[in-house]
């Protein structure tokens, strides 16, 4: 568990995109909406989260030009 969190004493979860350094240090991470593929300890820490991927995975759709 030693390795899971990061130098400034925050849980570090690798499903989540660190923003540290876009907010000056702050605390900030991104993830898909409603946590969807992180880590499932993370729904323990936030209620009402239902992620499925109907509604909240993500894709992109690239038409040649």
């Amino acid at each position: 568990m030693k390795d899971s969190f990061g130098t400034n004493g925050y849980r570090y979860w690798g499903s989540l995109l660190n923003a540290e350094t876009c907010r000056i240090g702050a605390p900030a991470y991104i993830s898909f909406p409603h946590f969807f593929n992180a880590d499932p300890d993370l729904l323990n820490y936030v209620e009402g989260l239902h992620p499925n991927a109907e509604n909240h995975s993500f894709y992109i759709d690239i038409n040649p030009v």
